[in-house]
């Protein structure tokens, strides 16, 4: 008789198992199928059943993070804070920002707790010490932040400590610094910005960008502000890999190429998408994989966000080909002094670099 009851909860216990692989194969399967059409009925009706079945456990995990940063008093943290650390210094910046405040476009630069000299290199030579405005002359209202991780070494973060005390213009987020964490920083960094900023678009950009504020402000008022926006250089159609570095395994993204997304040097978000971006995230809907710019794009996807082109006046390679185009508004992969090249030349031109030549003592290669 007992041998017959473990027999019979063996079999049941093979059969939910069983039922689970169906199911989730057949769900990989449809959700490959509305990657394919999203236009179509099964796409419409696929994509609200998901997100109903999911709406409870999304609202209950916003509440509880809204909760907690409400008694908290101090930006979203990915993981909890390291008990031996004395202060954090996102505190730093919380202090300072006590209060939500309005500002126009915010600019968060993704870097590393020892890349200091670049740090001071932006802040003293490069575009945020620029006094951009539109044109009336009037000045641009933005702000301007780095973003950082835990680095292994407490020297360095110790640091950065000091130059956040001194500057108060640097993020951390309680993870480690490192390539498999840059989702979670870019998830940290549009989290902290929605809660701590009120503003009309965002910037996420790399340490090797540089952009022309009062050209991105022209450029903004072009843009419909009034629905979900994700702009930037889009790529459409691009192949997943199975393997390496950029391995995104079949049940992380099914289908055999992204669903289009902008490029991550450099993007911008209006709060609208932002918020549908962390819903669909907090939801479990999409599983969490290493190709940040790429994965962004699947949260665009399953909000449904169609990732607007900006180039020509977003650039992701090749600046020394783009930074005499009157239309350039950010361009990536610009190397640590180069950025102060670029930004003496557009001082005196209105343009990173002379209609003649790229710099007369620089080849392209050296820009790059």
């Amino acid at each position: 008789m007992r041998l017959m009851r473990i027999l019979f909860l063996f079999f049941i216990g093979l059969c939910a198992l069983v039922s689970i692989m169906i199911v989730q194969t057949l769900y990989l399967q449809a959700e490959g199928a509305v990657h394919e059409n999203r236009s179509s009925a099964f796409a419409q009706t696929f994509n609200k059943i998901r997100y109903y079945l999911f709406l409870p456990r999304t609202k209950l995990q916003l509440f509880i993070r809204n909760l907690r940063n409400r008694y908290k008093g101090s930006p979203v943290t990915i993981s909890e804070p390291d008990p031996n650390r004395a202060e954090q210094i996102s505190d730093i910046i919380a202090e300072m920002v006590s209060q939500k405040e309005y500002v126009q476009y915010l600019v968060l630069v993704i870097t590393a707790p020892g890349k200091k000299d670049i740090r001071s290199l932006i802040r003293n030579e490069g575009y945020w010490a620029y006094n951009w405005t539109d044109s009336e002359g009037v000045p641009i209202n933005w702000k301007h932040y780095f973003v950082v991780g835990q680095n292994e070494d407490a020297n360095v973060n110790a640091a950065v400590l000091e130059e956040a005390k001194q500057f108060g213009d640097i993020l951390v987020g309680n993870f480690e610094d490192s390539y498999k964490n840059l989702v979670f920083k870019s998830l940290w960094l549009i989290e902290w910005a929605v809660n701590r900023y009120d503003f009309d678009t965002m910037v996420k950009c790399d340490d090797d960008t540089i952009i022309n504020m009062s050209k991105y402000h022209e450029l903004m008022k072009q843009q419909d502000l009034s629905v979900p926006f994700f702009g930037g250089v889009r790529f459409g159609g691009m192949p997943v890999f199975r393997h390496g570095r950029y391995e995104v395994k079949p049940e992380e993204w099914a289908p055999d190429k992204f669903s289009p997304y902008c490029s991550g040097g450099g993007y911008t978000l209006n709060p609208q998408a932002i918020h549908k971006f962390l819903d669909v995230h907090y939801s479990g809907v999409q599983p969490v994989f290493l190709v940040e710019d790429a994965f962004m794009g699947t949260l665009a996807y399953h909000a449904q966000i169609d990732p607007v082109q900006l180039v020509p006046y977003f650039r992701a390679f090749s600046p020394h080909k783009f930074c005499n185009s009157d239309q350039t508004t950010l361009l990536h992969y610009v190397k640590e002094q180069n950025q102060k090249i670029y930004m003496d030349y557009y001082k005196s031109m209105d343009r990173p670099c002379s209609t003649g030549a790229v710099f007369p003592c620089l080849q392209p290669s050296q820009v790059l």
